[in-house]
């Protein structure tokens, strides 16, 4: 029909209350503050905001306040500080070893229905 269709592609940004926020930068300033551990920031849909950011980790007791505090000093947006961080053993991969977004979106949404239920 001479359309291309890319499946798989991972978007690297949420779009919170209509602004763009890069799920790599909130990663990156995350590996600032906890430099030992491993984190993987993915946005879900969020019923008041369109979606938000959750944050899987493998810091053992990722403290919200702690992660917004270290934002602020960074000067990053509000919109940017994760609204939920959950602890995991490890992060999902890739055969090649790198991160595994998509199933770490699917990790994060089943967390967050647990969260709720």
């Amino acid at each position: 029909d001479g359309y291309v269709t890319i499946k798989g592609r991972t978007k690297r940004f949420a779009k919170i209350a209509g602004e763009m926020v890069s799920l790599t930068v909130v990663e990156t300033a995350l590996s600032q503050l906890w430099p030992t551990y491993s984190h993987v920031a993915v946005n879900v849909p969020d019923d008041r905001k369109g979606e938000q950011v959750i944050i899987l980790t493998t810091h053992p007791a990722p403290d919200r306040a702690e992660v917004a505090a270290h934002f602020k000093a960074l000067k990053l947006p509000d919109l940017a500080i994760p609204k939920t961080l959950f602890h995991v053993d490890k992060i999902p991969l890739l055969g090649t070893g790198k991160t595994d977004y998509q199933q770490s979106k699917i990790v994060a949404g089943e967390m967050m229905a647990s969260k709720k239920s």
